[in-house]
């Protein structure tokens, strides 16, 4: 197996490969004047295994498009193989139907894919997961739920029974369950509802009593910002001592964290799905490195 680093790996990609020690494909892209790629494999990669690694944000439809051209010229040069890492995948959130005539991307995305040559795909946190793979589309399809490595992480050598965790809206029952049961920790389900057309958040106030809590916040995906800055802010007001947040991923503004911090006694942390300078991250190429190990080497 050789592994290829996509334009849009950074980071992230080259902790994997250095951990992984697999051989790299020779590969150059740059950018043009006009925004377009160009894109050059120049390796030997006939009857060969190729892993891409490569990230859908930013530039969603660029990183996206740039990914299948990737394994469409590889199954053209004569790969045997070609799995595709994509930490973030884009489009997933498109995955229901709630208005007349809204278009649903996300099982477009995943045949677009495999309609480009990939083989299988391998995907961190994606946003609703059963919706993911209850989609039919012929894709060998796997997802790697990082949230309680992170966890583990963030609360090495800190005083679990000084922690309460908080899920931001029913949806994230499941896995808030989980990372309660296996930490043996507290935890509360904030009701959050999102008007279809408006898509304004509303999120009822908490009937918690958070007074001189620590309380932990994990949420998959942060864009806009609103859920977070509500769910701290009623957090707050119920009497919370300290609030953390760690999201998988972060596709907001910087002005979004910088707006966050200012609430109150608060620390955001985040996955390096998606590099940021301006959030202290938490490194999960080890857990992928492994996963990748177990499953395909």
């Amino acid at each position: 197996m050789k592994i290829l680093l996509g334009p849009n790996s950074d980071s992230l990609g080259k902790n994997i490969a250095k951990q992984l020690n697999l051989p790299y494909v020779d590969f150059n892209f740059k950018r043009f004047y006009d925004g377009e790629t160009y894109l050059q494999i120049n390796d030997q990669v006939e009857n060969e295994e190729i892993l891409i690694i490569q990230s859908t944000y930013p530039n969603q439809e660029k990183s996206l498009l740039e990914t299948m051209l990737i394994a469409s010229t590889l199954k053209e040069l004569g790969a045997d193989r070609v799995l595709a890492v994509i930490p973030y995948l884009c489009y997933a959130r498109a995955d229901k139907r709630k208005l007349k005539g809204e278009i649903l991307s996300h099982h477009l995305t995943l045949s677009y894919l495999l309609n480009s040559g990939i083989d299988s795909i391998l995907t961190v946190n994606v946003h609703n997961k059963e919706q993911y793979f209850a989609q039919d589309s012929g894709l060998d399809k796997q997802n790697l739920n990082v949230i309680p490595f992170m966890v583990e992480k963030f609360l090495h050598g800190k005083e679990k029974d000084d922690w309460i965790i908080v899920g931001p809206d029913k949806g994230s029952e499941k896995d808030i369950l989980q990372i309660a049961n296996e930490f043996s920790l507290s935890y509360y389900i904030l009701d959050k509802m999102r008007d279809p057309v408006t898509h304004l958040i509303q999120t009822k106030k908490p009937n918690f009593d958070f007074s001189d809590k620590n309380v932990l916040i994990i949420d998959d995906i942060v864009s806009s910002g609103t859920t977070a800055k509500t769910a701290c802010s009623l957090i707050f007001e119920e009497g919370a001592k300290s609030v953390v947040i760690l999201f998988v991923h972060v596709l907001s503004k910087p002005n979004v964290i910088t707006d966050l911090k200012k609430i109150g006694n608060l620390l955001v942390y985040s996955s390096n799905t998606i590099t940021r300078t301006d959030i202290e991250q938490i490194d999960i190429s080890p857990i992928i490195s492994e996963f990748i190990e177990e499953k395909y080497l």
